[in-house]
């Protein structure tokens, strides 16, 4: 700890507390889902001073999380920093440390919370008497629309939901209807978010006399059913929603498709009341079929 310096009870009590921040920060590592996981191992290994190891870890995920995967940007940063601190050292004033690429990592990390942030604002705006100064990032809208693409899936749709919500824009719905219709989409809790943010951008419209959304609201459910984005951290489905899809459904006249709904997704209702929302839901098919 020490090599040939003096010991230190301060720089002891020091290296006492880092270690059992790191402990405290693994602990809690192994409790969580795989995506938290790698977030908090690159803040355990960053708060211990491990650079080595932390850029080692760094690539490693880079090279294996998907695109989808948030903790990406925070390897990238994390990968970019040390690269750029890595350089500097060497004191070779003619050699670029790769300041760009810093720059670049830092703002998706940013933009990616900003905007997460921003759509539970105007979330809240649209359905409470409140407002929210977002700061400074309406000023950046112009920037982000450029510098925002498809390879940060997360990021993309997060921008495109911010567009959706604050211009209530359907350019903006359309564009992120159609990335998600041609993508493969894992089960993602910002992603059950994105899709609440679409579905009330349908049931708004519709509201407004757009019947047509209630077809878009049908192939949005359809997709979170596929996605498993329509499941809660239980894997169970609320009573409301299971409801809300036979209805739609029915209404569209998508009757085998709402039968088979019906019967499958029983299983994921809460096991309390399960049967009532079951039955509830077969005898509005029956009346419509009947009908």
């Amino acid at each position: 700890m020490y090599g040939a310096k003096k010991f230190d009870s301060a720089n002891y009590r020091k290296t006492i507390q880092r270690l059992k921040d790191a402990l405290e920060n693994f602990i809690t590592h192994q409790s969580l889902k795989n995506t938290k996981k790698d977030q908090h191992l690159l803040i355990a290994l960053d708060k211990l001073g491990q650079k080595d190891w932390l850029l080692d870890t760094s690539q490693d995920l880079l090279l294996e999380l998907d695109t989808w995967n948030i903790t990406r940007l925070d390897a990238q940063w994390h990968l970019s920093i040390q690269t750029t601190e890595t350089i500097t050292k060497k004191g070779d004033r003619n050699l670029e440390p790769k300041l760009q690429a810093s720059s670049d990592a830092l703002d998706d990390i940013y933009l990616y919370r900003k905007l997460k942030l921003a759509c539970s604002a105007l979330t809240f705006s649209s359905m409470n008497d409140f407002s929210y100064d977002l700061g400074f990032l309406e000023q950046i809208e112009n920037y982000a629309q450029n510098k925002i693409n498809q390879d940060k899936p997360l990021l993309y749709l997060f921008y495109l939901a911010y567009q959706t919500i604050k211009w209530r824009s359907e350019e903006a719905y359309q564009t992120a209807i159609e990335f998600l219709k041609a993508s493969t989409i894992p089960r993602h809790a910002d992603l059950v978010s994105l899709f609440a943010i679409f579905n009330n951008f349908c049931i708004y419209q519709i509201n407004r006399g757009q019947r047509t959304y209630l077809r878009d609201l049908y192939e949005l459910y359809k997709l979170q059913i596929s996605s498993e984005n329509i499941y809660d951290d239980r894997g169970e489905l609320d009573p409301n929603v299971y409801k809300n899809i036979v209805t739609i459904s029915l209404h569209l006249k998508e009757f085998d498709w709402a039968k088979n709904y019906i019967e499958t997704e029983k299983t994921k209702l809460a096991a309390q009341n399960r049967e009532e929302h079951y039955q509830f839901a077969m005898a509005r098919y029956l009346f419509e079929v009947q009908d």
